[in-house]
């Protein structure tokens, strides 16, 4: 799957490409949190002080050592 968006009202292209390799990386490590933090629905992970102070950590590790995003400024 290849995209890309954009960010900072149109200043910024940001492309990816997420291979079945990075999909499973990705799933595998959702399933982590919610295993750890016994997060099974939305509602958990709203109001469970655990998945709340861990999620942050997790998507910034999926974002930075799975997607990889290549982003830079419009000319």
């Amino acid at each position: 799957m290849k995209g890309q968006f954009k960010a900072y009202d149109g200043d910024m292209i940001v492309n990816y490409d997420i291979d079945e390799e990075k999909q499973k990386k990705i799933v595998e490590r959702i399933l982590q949190y919610c295993m750890k933090n016994d997060c099974f629905d939305g509602e958990t992970l709203h109001q469970d002080d655990d998945c709340i102070i861990d999620a942050p950590s997790v998507l910034s590790d999926i974002i930075d050592k799975v997607i990889v995003f290549d982003q830079g400024w419009v000319d």
